[in-house]
C-alpha cells in the first residue's frame, strides 16, 4: 500500500508537470482561433476516443449500471469546472482567474469535512492555504483591486466545481474501475459540450490547421486523457485534499516553463510563490513523528499498567 502511495503521489506532480506545459499548448490553440466552445468539445472528443480505444477491453468488462450515477455526476462537474473557468476568462483577468481557480484547494477540505464529518488534520489545512498564498505571489494578483465582477464570481464557481469533482472521484474510486470513471466522465462532458458548441459556433475550421490539432491532441492524450487517468487512480491511495494540493502545483510549474520558454520574464514574486508553495508540499507530505512517538508511549504505558495489574492479582 505504501508503494502504491508513493507510485500515485510521484504520478500526480508529473500531472501537475503536464497541466504546466498545457498552459502554453492552450495558448497555441487560442493563437489559431480556438475558441472555448471548440477548445472543450475538441478536447473531450479527443479524450474520449483515445480512452475508449486504449482501455476497450477493461471498460466493457468492469462497466455496470451502478457506475453510471457517480460517473455521470463526475462528468457534468468536469464540464461545469472547464466551463465556467473559461466564460470567467471572458469577464476577469488571466491571474485573477488563475488565483481563484486554486480556491479549490481549501474548498475540497471543506467538502470532506461537511460530507464525511471527518475534519482533515490541521496540517493539510495549513499547507492548503500556504499553497494558495503562494499561488497568489506567482499569479501577482491584487487582492485589494478584486471587484469580485460577473468573471470573478464564475472562476469561484469553476473551483467549486473541480473541487467536487475531485471528492466525487476519490469517493468511488476504490469501487469503480479506474478506466470507467475517466472514459464515462469524458464521454458525458464530450456531450455537454457537444451542445455548447454547436448551439453557439459550429465552426471547426481552427481545429483542423496543424498548430491547432496539434495542441489540441497533446491536450487530449496528456492533459487530459492521462491525467484525469492518474488523477483517479491516485485517489484510491491519496486522499482528495493532499491530491488537490500536489495538483495545485500546476500553477508553479507553468511558470516555471514559461519563464525557461522566456514567455514571460522571472520576478522575486514568482520566486517568492515557488517557495511558500515547496513548503505547503513539505507540510503536507511530511509524516510528523511525533504523533507516531506519542502513539508508541501510550501504548507502553498500557502494556506496563497491564503487567503491573497482573502482578498485584498475582499476587493477591
Amino acid at each position: 500500500m505504501k508503494n502504491k502511495e508513493l507510485l500515485s503521489t510521484t504520478l500526480l506532480f508529473l500531472v501537475a508537470i503536464i497541466w504546466g506545459t498545457g498552459f502554453i499548448a492552450s495558448q497555441f490553440a487560442i493563437d489559431v482561433g480556438i475558441n472555448p466552445p471548440l477548445f472543450m468539445f475538441t478536447r473531450f472528443l479527443l479524450s474520449t476516443i483515445i480512452m475508449g480505444i486504449a482501455f476497450r477491453k477493461q471498460i466493457k468488462q468492469n462497466f455496470s449500471k451502478k457506475c453510471l450515477i457517480p460517473c455521470i455526476a463526475i462528468g457534468v462537474f468536469l464540464f461545469l469546472g472547464f466551463y465556467t473557468q473559461f466564460m470567467g476568462l471572458k469577464y476577469t483577468t488571466v491571474a485573477n482567474n488563475a488565483f481563484l481557480t486554486a480556491l479549490n484547494v481549501i474548498i475540497v477540505p471543506i467538502i470532506v469535512w461537511i460530507v464525511e464529518r471527518k475534519m482533515p488534520s490541521i496540517k493539510v489545512f495549513i499547507a492548503a492555504i500556504l499553497s494558495l498564498v503562494g499561488i497568489w505571489f506567482l499569479t501577482g494578483i491584487d487582492i485589494n483591486n478584486l471587484a469580485f465582477n460577473k468573471g470573478d464570481i464564475l472562476t469561484m464557481m469553476c473551483a467549486f466545481f473541480f473541487a467536487v469533482q475531485i471528492f466525487i472521484t476519490g469517493k468511488y474510486a476504490t469501487d469503480i474501475d479506474t478506466s470507467v470513471i475517466v472514459f464515462l466522465q469524458f464521454l458525458v462532458a464530450t456531450i455537454l459540450s457537444a451542445c455548447i458548441f454547436f448551439a453557439t459556433d459550429g465552426n471547426i475550421q481552427p481545429f483542423l490547421t496543424l498548430k491547432g490539432s496539434m495542441s489540441m491532441l497533446y491536450l487530449a492524450a496528456f492533459s487530459t486523457g492521462f491525467a484525469y487517468f492518474v488523477q483517479a487512480y491516485a485517489l484510491k491511495y491519496v486522499d482528495s485534499s493532499r491530491t488537490t494540493i500536489i495538483l495545485g502545483t500546476e500553477g508553479l510549474f507553468g511558470t516555471i516553463f514559461s519563464v525557461l520558454l522566456k514567455i514571460d520574464e522571472p520576478s522575486s514574486s514568482m520566486f517568492i510563490g515557488g517557495i511558500i508553495i515547496t513548503i505547503a508540499l513539505i507540510i503536507a507530505e511530511y509524516k510528523f513523528k511525533y504523533k507516531d512517538n506519542i502513539k508508541e508511549k501510550m501504548s507502553n504505558v498500557a502494556v506496563s499498567l497491564k503487567v503491573g495489574e497482573n502482578i498485584v492479582n498475582d499476587g493477591e
